[in-house]
């Protein structure tokens, strides 16, 4: 999780209410992946199906107005991985 949709943005768990979110994704094998983000409100959105080759890192745009905390999870390989952000 980054306030920043480029590879340079550095990793956060806070960002501003007009700062951009991006949530990242590496993999060392090819595969596909899905990346589920829950609002406060409880409202879940999904990207199924993201293609990934080995070595390069992908970035899904989070776009959210809603204050509070917002929970990320993607799903790969048979394992499950959560981050949390607070967007204000």
């Amino acid at each position: 999780m980054a306030c920043g949709l480029s590879q340079a943005a550095p990793p956060a768990r806070e960002c501003s209410h007009r700062g951009r979110v991006g949530a990242f994704f590496r993999t060392s094998q090819s595969l596909t992946y899905t990346v589920c983000i829950t609002f406060p409100s409880k409202r879940r959105l999904c990207a199924r199906n993201q293609a990934a080759e080995a070595e390069t890192t992908y970035v899904n745009r989070i776009t959210t107005s809603v204050v509070g905390w917002h929970k990320v999870v993607w799903f790969a390989d048979g394992r499950r991985l959560v981050r949390w952000f607070w967007h204000r």
